[in-house]
């Protein structure tokens, strides 16, 4: 075990705050000494006074930094799946020691990845949101997560880390081409029903929601004494397309323009089957349907 990898697991055991000195506050640091030093080698009463002014000034930008993150505690972490090239969205749920404004805070993934800035108000506990931006395709996973600050001025930055088990899936980058497929078997000559805002064959009836137009209510029902409920209408989509991978070379651009045409048949309701290393997901659509699909995109190994 090297030296700098027992320091980093060492250190990790517990919440403390770290401080060290950026660049900016190398060079504050050493200005400020240079100053002290003219004012006492040239007895320049001035000069030395400014010095211990500015030196003052400086220990309550170290107490600043460290308060800035004192005390907190990062509960729970969830990142939303998103292709490559686009920004994952995260939720974080925190709690504080003390309630107090916390400024310019980044939460960093362990290691090499993307940093998200956020700020909480002065509350003890609430919920943060951010994204994060990977820079390639995959699962990532991760068990500390490093929260980090250069609050107030910048000349020092602040951090500490956070027992936080997290995972990221990120899908392959879009690309619009053809794909070899063909109609699943099964699903020739048969349709589905989807409700549809478009849809002109009358459906069921459901609980009224706020966003439903007035033209949909059931006002005979209401009539009749019964809650508000709208009608629903249904479109008919009949296309089953079925995806074989890898074929060809099986490269990246090959994945991109799959999860291209995943998505498109998610948008327009319409349901799609995949055949993946050797596992099958029969046709289907929807959220859940499409989140299979792309995680097992995803993977290399399936």
């Amino acid at each position: 075990m090297g030296l700098k990898r027992f320091i980093q697991q060492r250190i990790r055991r517990k919440s403390q705050v770290y401080l060290r000195p950026t660049i900016e506050g190398w060079w504050w640091m050493g200005t400020l000494l240079v100053l002290m030093l003219m004012g006492w080698g040239y007895t320049n009463n001035l000069c030395l006074a400014l010095g211990m002014l500015l030196s003052a000034v400086t220990v309550v930008l170290l107490m600043e930094a460290h308060f800035n993150l004192d005390g907190m505690r990062l509960n729970v972490l969830l990142v939303e799946d998103q292709h490559q090239g686009h920004a994952a969205p995260w939720r974080l749920w925190w709690q504080a020691k003390r309630s107090r404004a916390r400024h310019k805070l980044f939460l960093q993934w362990d290691g090499e990845g993307p940093a998200g800035e956020f700020s909480v108000p002065a509350k003890t506990e609430g919920e943060a949101h951010g994204a994060w931006e990977f820079s390639k395709r995959g699962v990532w996973r991760n068990t500390h997560v490093v929260l980090t600050s250069t609050y107030p001025l910048g000349l020092f930055r602040a951090w500490s880390y956070h027992k936080l088990p997290s995972e990221a899936w990120v899908y392959p980058q879009q690309v619009s081409g053809s794909v070899p497929n063909r109609f699943w078997d099964e699903g020739i000559g048969q349709t589905r029903a989807f409700e549809s805002h478009s849809g002109d064959e009358p459906g069921e009836f459901r609980r009224y929601q706020e966003s439903d137009s007035p033209t949909r209510i059931a006002w005979k029902a209401m009539a009749r004494g019964l809650p508000p409920h709208s009608k629903t209408f249904v479109e008919e989509k009949s296309q089953r397309a079925f995806y074989q991978w890898p074929w060809g070379n099986g490269d990246e651009n090959a994945r991109s323009r799959l999860a291209y045409m995943i998505e498109q048949h998610y948008r327009g309701q319409e349901s799609w089957a995949l055949q993946i290393h050797g596992q099958t997901l029969p046709p289907d659509s929807g959220p859940l349907h499409r989140q299979k699909s792309l995680r097992a995109l995803t993977e290399d190994n399936g």
